[in-house]
């Protein structure tokens, strides 16, 4: 009775011209249905379906001995208006039922509405800049326009915010993040990467505080949200979060959800990247100076300058992986299968940055023709 009793109300909700053909679908929306509302909703109908089957019982009962006893007729007069009331309640409630139903339709456009306001409203400060006075040279007051940092990191952890609590959103707004990172990951640095032969003591104060801010909202992502990402990606193959050709000098990314994430041709010196990385797909980086990093765990690592140290070949790749990759180092050479030899593009352990970086950027054009 409660199955048939939830197919009516679930054919009342819809109108009929929207009713789904599919039998999964038709599934999936009663399971939608289910819930305190519906049980409410049948027990209403139930309640009515008895109070007017009573009323007819009680007619057809005392209908044949109206004339032979007043209490008959006394229950008569009482059962009229009690079947009256019932059938007024299931002739009612189907119109109540499509009402409810496009209020709820109306109060979601208007809730969606919203949603797109607000990401309107936080994408337009991800550009704002505002007018700086300073003094030059010659003790002049100049101006000059400069990137406003702080509405950007408001708009970004409003974006986080929004992502969170909406699902159906979350894949737009991370599309959002790793543009606004592929269009401002510079770093405020004095010396440029390929004229150190050492590391150099980067920090997160080099990254600018925006992009660290984009990798953190990035970085909290719960389960369910990259199980949308997956669930949005099996339907969308195009949907892929590639962050690209961005100087990361000194970002920390420490304990950060980087799933689904995919850097290529991007620099990571004086990183911080110790995180789980079985998710994560690294092609043609620098992660030379990047600390903290398990490439032996990543996802994939191709055609990136790696450092032959203990700590980036910790649980250390696939030794025909290894190879495909520019490394100096001689733990890099003991990572190596017994009767694998060194590849001829890798160099000494004490070979300088700048020889290496100039090396394995001649190797990468020869690599990708």
């Amino acid at each position: 009775m409660l199955v048939i009793l939830g197919l009516m109300l679930f054919a009342l909700l819809c109108p009929w011209r929207n009713l789904p053909t599919n039998l999964d679908t038709l599934l999936k929306s009663l399971w939608r249905l289910s819930g305190p509302v519906a049980v409410t909703w049948a027990i209403f109908v139930l309640v009515l379906i008895g109070t007017a089957a009573y009323a007819i019982l009680l007619l057809i009962n005392h209908l044949g001995t109206v004339g032979t006893d007043t209490d008959h007729l006394r229950q008569i007069i009482l059962a009229i208006p009690v079947l009256i009331a019932a059938l007024a309640g299931l002739i009612a409630l189907p119109v109540t039922l499509i009402r409810l139903h496009y209020t709820r339709r109306q109060t979601l456009a208007e809730e969606e509405g919203l949603i797109t306001d607000r990401i309107n409203a936080a994408v337009l400060g991800l550009g704002a800049k505002k007018t700086v006075k300073f003094e030059d040279s010659d003790r002049k007051i100049v101006e000059r326009t400069v990137t406003n940092i702080e509405v950007r990191i408001g708009s970004l952890l409003a974006l986080g915010r929004l992502a969170r609590n909406n699902l159906d959103v979350h894949v737009q707004v991370m599309q959002i993040l790793v543009s606004y990172i592929n269009a401002n990951a510079i770093v405020l640095r004095s010396d440029s990467p390929t004229t150190r032969s050492s590391p150099a003591p980067f920090t997160s104060s080099n990254t600018r505080l925006d992009v660290q801010t984009a990798f953190d909202v990035i970085g909290d992502r719960t389960a369910d949200q990259v199980e949308q990402e997956k669930i949005e990606s099996a339907d969308k193959p195009s949907t892929a979060f590639v962050i690209r050709n961005a100087l990361l000098i000194g970002v920390n990314l420490d304990d950060k959800n980087l799933s689904n994430l995919k850097f290529v041709d991007c620099d990571f010196s004086g990183a911080h990247i110790g995180t789980d990385l079985s998710d994560t797909e690294f092609v043609q980086c620098d992660l030379f100076h990047a600390s903290g990093i398990f490439l032996g765990k990543s996802k994939m690592v191709a055609k990136c300058l790696i450092r032959g140290s203990s700590t980036q070949l910790k649980y250390a790749l696939d030794p025909d992986e290894l190879v495909n990759n520019f490394v100096s180092g001689t733990i890099a050479n003991l990572s190596l299968a017994v009767n694998l030899e060194p590849p001829s593009h890798w160099m000494h352990e004490g070979t300088p940055y700048t020889l290496l970086k100039d090396a394995w950027e001649a190797w990468l054009l020869v690599e990708t023709g």
